[in-house]
């Protein structure tokens, strides 16, 4: 190798190593969360979630062939959906402007309580709107429907997954409260 590659090869080997200092150092007083938080921020921005959401909807509406005798109960339905989304992006802006001051152990209750109350309400009304839309489904359309739209919600697995095997997880009797062990 000729002195001037060897050379070269050095100081890239320097300057490198010198940058991959400085980002670990970066990295360091930045966290080892902070990487993943922009990542996350990039994905919840609210044009992603309202293209998300209108993806999700327009997916249900083609896989469930709604038909146009079904469309005002799916409107009502999609409309709960975007409500729901709503929500849930100004819950993320709340939780990314009040995530830099420290929260006590209280207040961080507090915001995870007033985050499932607005939650619940918004899965009674997507249920509500649910509701009345299965009441039009064929029975194809309502196989379909129990396939794809709870996993879609974020709650397949929770509700199918392997914890609800577990046997103080199976539901019985007429209130379908948890088993007795």
């Amino acid at each position: 190798m000729s002195r001037k590659k060897a050379v070269t090869a050095i100081a890239a080997l320097a300057l490198a190593g010198g940058a991959t200092v400085a980002l670990s150092q970066q990295m360091q007083h930045q966290g080892p969360m902070m990487g993943m938080r922009q990542q996350m921020q990039q994905m919840m921005s609210p044009e992603a979630m309202k293209s998300r959401i209108e993806g999700r909807i327009a997916f249900l509406k083609a896989e469930l062939k709604i038909t146009e005798a079904q469309t005002a109960a799916w409107n009502e339905l999609a409309g709960a959906l975007r409500t729901m989304a709503a929500s849930h992006e100004q819950h993320m802006k709340m939780m990314m402007q009040s995530d830099a001051k420290p929260k006590t152990l209280v207040e961080r209750m507090e915001l995870m309580e007033q985050h499932m109350a607005t939650r619940a309400g918004d899965i009674k009304s997507i249920k509500a709107a649910a509701q009345k839309l299965f009441a039009q489904l064929t029975e194809e359309q309502k196989k379909e429907a129990d396939q794809i739209v709870m996993p879609m919600m974020g709650m397949g697995m929770m509700m199918e997954g392997p914890m609800m095997q577990m046997p103080m997880m199976q539901m019985q009797g007429p209130n379908k409260g948890p088993k007795a062990q």
